[in-house]
């Protein structure tokens, strides 16, 4: 493949088609081995035709390296709208976060395309997660507020009920790898957002792992009707992010940087507090959520459980095998 401008490529390769069942792209890793048999080859990009939509399919580094990079002719921005939107965002307001690229000569920019944007707004949430999650000041400062809140869960009578197994005067039994989950979640939650948010719905983590177990439903665009149980989830998390924002700001002292400007930006395109809701659950649901508990490469809440054991081993039992 030539290292050429990546809407060249699109136009001149010649992509093959091949009939696929879904089922086949639920395991990605092992499932497009065959697939990549037939083409006799491991790196050619291949297309996979579906109802309504075609898939491109790239497994050289080296192109998947150019397209991350090709931010001016290939862009994720029709992605997250209709995310933004299957969170419940409205139009409106979708339209002024990232408007939508004008179609010229009959090709949709939004896809393909190096026209400019005249707002700032496109990419911004992109560049306040980098000031925020950075080395820099701000990442700092988040880091602070996170191990206080690890430190403040080491106390007693910070102990909750829900992970406490049986208690006796004096003496609480608890469970370990629910225990790691809850200060985790909590720390990083009150990191991003202070107390506020977990004061208004003090459930909200498990409306979080609903939805997540489902949310795939959302992103293959499923009614209602048919996820129920998702949906009654994804209303909980933005009624409570709703509520979040309508606070006073002084009310909300503890709200990190990103969330602040993610706030103050969307407030001067005049979104309201509901679609601020709306757009912000992304942002909650990666930064701290995924990366925290839905992520397969890393599970904090299994490496901090690991590691207490570890401490333990070692302290009763000396430094020998664990």
């Amino acid at each position: 493949m030539e290292s050429s401008p990546m809407g060249s490529m699109l136009a001149t390769i010649t992509m093959r088609i091949l009939p696929i069942n879904l089922k086949q792209c639920s395991t990605p890793d092992t499932k497009l081995t065959p697939i990549r048999k037939h083409l006799q080859t491991s790196n050619e990009i291949f297309k996979l035709t579906f109802p309504g939509q075609m898939l491109y399919v790239m497994t050289s580094p080296r192109d998947i390296a150019h397209v991350y990079r090709n931010t001016s002719e290939l862009t994720f921005d029709t992605f997250i709208r209709q995310t933004l939107r299957s969170l419940g965002a409205s139009s409106s307001a979708v339209d002024k976060w990232i408007p939508p690229r004008q179609t010229l000569g009959g090709i949709d920019n939004t896809t393909i395309g190096s026209v400019q944007l005249s707002s700032d707004f496109t990419h911004v949430g992109e560049k306040l997660c980098q000031r925020q999650l950075l080395p820099g000041r701000e990442l700092d400062t988040l880091q602070e507020v996170f191990m206080s809140g690890i430190q403040r869960s080491l106390i007693w009578e910070k102990i909750t009920p829900k992970i406490t197994l049986r208690s006796y005067p004096g003496l609480k039994t608890i469970s370990l790898l629910s225990w790691c989950r809850e200060v985790l979640l909590k720390s990083a939650t009150r990191a991003f957002f202070g107390d506020e948010l977990l004061e208004i719905e003090p459930n909200l983590f498990r409306s979080f792992f609903v939805f997540d177990a489902s949310s795939w439903k959302l992103n293959y665009g499923y009614p209602r009707f048919l996820s129920k149980e998702m949906y009654a989830a994804r209303d909980v998390i933005i009624d409570s992010l709703e509520a979040y924002f309508k606070l006073p700001k002084p009310n909300r002292r503890g709200m990190s940087y990103l969330i602040s400007r993610f706030e103050v930006e969307m407030k001067r395109l005049e979104i309201v507090e509901r679609d601020i809701a709306a757009m912000v659950m992304p942002v909650y649901w990666v930064y701290v959520l995924s990366l925290l508990f839905f992520n397969p490469d890393f599970n904090p809440q299994k490496w901090a459980y690991c590691t207490v054991i570890a401490i333990l081993h070692v302290q009763f039992f000396g430094a020998g095998e664990i």
